[in-house]
């Protein structure tokens, strides 16, 4: 195998892990969101303060993902 097909497979494989990285991120997402909106029952002694907390950082950490996702794809 050539050096040029190793990195390509080596950038694939990044790709990847970073792509099931984000999906999960959004997911959580999803639930915080549902939790928040009331959307499902969910019983935590978590506050809504929390909620909205932890998910505006997952919201800047999926933005964060996303710019640094285009610029290695570019």
């Amino acid at each position: 195998m050539s050096n040029g097909n190793v990195v390509a497979f080596k950038k694939r494989d990044e790709t990847g892990d970073l792509i099931k990285e984000l999906l999960e991120e959004r997911k959580q997402v999803w639930a915080l969101y549902c939790t928040v909106s009331g959307i499902e029952e969910y019983v935590t002694s978590k506050s809504l303060e929390e909620f909205v907390q932890a998910l505006c950082q997952l919201a800047n950490w999926i933005e964060l993902e996303d710019e640094l996702l285009g610029e290695m794809l570019a």
